[in-house]
This record gives structure tokens, sequence and C-alpha cells, in this order.
């Protein structure tokens, strides 16, 4: 099942949103729950509370916050987010840019465009939803999504340890082999002893600190700075300079 959470201070745009969703969903055999949401802080709430959402429809213009404020908040907490802004004004489309929405759908074609939208971040969380890997260790075998993965450090030549959303895990596998076995362009060495899942990056700051989704932090060292900014950019905006 895949949970949405529409929000929007607008009661008929909640139902109208609500109603293309499901009819989408439906039309193409997908299992969906829509949560219609009337204010930011109430999906705030709801998150802290442990809600969890594949996807977010969220209105730009809102009195509380806007939709864009809304969407780093989500990121804080989530990392990956699959946010679909809707809004009157296509004025607003770079600000979705600088969140990594997927799309950016207007007001007066929700019907057309909206299903469109919706069908493909669905796409997306399916396939991710089908990639895992298998940690093994002496403990045992853990099977983890890759979505899932925040990072991995290098334990030592045989072992390295995985932090997720759940925990962490030891798998008996070297970084250099476990990075082959991914074989994801998702991931990437930020130092020689660490890698990181670039939808799980939040912030790079200035002096290299890299801020995770589930309040976990790596040191980016010198000699990959510029590589990791230009696969992020790559990676969500193809054909940005990093510069």
């Amino acid at each position: 099942m895949l949970r949405v959470a529409i929000v929007d201070d607008c009661i008929a745009d909640l139902a109208r949103a609500a109603r293309i969703v499901e009819e989408t969903a439906k039309e193409h055999h997908i299992d969906v729950k829509t949560d219609t949401i009337g204010a930011p802080s109430f999906l705030l709430d709801d998150m802290k509370e442990g809600a969890l959402y594949d996807i977010f429809i969220l209105d730009i213009e809102m009195s509380e916050m806007t939709g864009v404020e809304l969407a780093r908040k989500i990121q804080e907490i989530y990392g990956i987010a699959h946010i679909i802004f809707t809004t009157c004004h296509v004025r607003y489309a770079p600000e979705g840019y600088e969140v990594r929405a997927e799309r950016f759908v207007l007001k007066d074609r929700l019907e057309q465009k909206l299903p469109e939208a919706f069908l493909f971040a669905a796409a997306q969380i399916i396939k991710a939803r089908e990639r895992y890997y298998i940690a093994s260790s002496a403990e045992g075998m853990t099977k983890i999504p890759y979505c899932d993965m925040i990072k991995i450090e290098k334990l030592d030549s045989k072992y390295s340890l995985i932090y997720t959303s759940r925990g962490q895990f030891k798998t008996r596998c070297s970084l250099s082999c476990l990075m082959d076995q991914l074989h994801s362009d998702e991931f990437i060495y930020v130092n020689k002893g660490i890698i990181v899942n670039l939808n799980h990056i939040n912030t790079i700051t200035p002096d290299r600190q890299i801020y995770l989704s589930s309040g976990l932090m790596a040191d980016m060292s010198r000699s990959r700075n510029s590589a990791v900014k230009q696969r992020m950019l790559d990676y969500y905006m193809p054909g940005s300079d990093p510069k």
C-alpha cells in the first residue's frame, strides 16, 4: 500500500486532489490510502507521532507556512521524500526544484497533470521497494531496502556497518565489495571509509560536514568535495554546475 498525504488549507482543493489520486490508483490497480490534512502543522504533528507517508502532495501557497518550507521540514525527518507541489502560479516552480520536488502541477490543470505526477512517484517507490541488500553476519541475515540505507561505514577489512532509520546492521562485506554489490548511482564515497545515500543528504556545509536523515552525520574529505557536489547535482538536476 502507498500512503499519500495531501496538505492544503483549501478544503475544496483537498477533496479534489484526493479524488483524483484515488481514481487514478484504482484505474492502475495501485493500493493507496490518502490522508487529507488542512494545515502543515497537523502533518508535522502526525509525523512526530509516527505516521509514515510515501508521497506528499503539498499546496505551495498556505497561510501557516509555504509548501516549500513544509517540504524542507519533511526532508529533515525523512531524507527521501516524494513531493508533488500544487499551486495557482507557475512563478513558484524554481523554489520547488530547490527541494527536489518530482512534479509541479498547476491547479487549473489538476485533473490532467496530477494523475501523471502521482503515477511517476508511485513507480519510483515501487521500483525502490524491489531493491534490497542482504546484510549477513554472525548475528544472522537482514533484508535492507536500498531506500532505507542512509550511510555505510568501514569497520575493518572484512566488515561494514550499515546505518538505517531502523538502526545499525553489521555485514560481513568490505566497503569496496559492498559498493560493487549495490551497483547504484544513489550511493557515493564521501571519504575512504564512508559511503552515503544521496537521497538522505539534507545539507553539506562549507566545512564539509554532511547532515543526513535520522540525525546522522558524515565528514567529507577535501578530495571528495567537488565530486560529491557534482554527483548531487547530476542526480537531481542533470547538467547543473556546482560552481
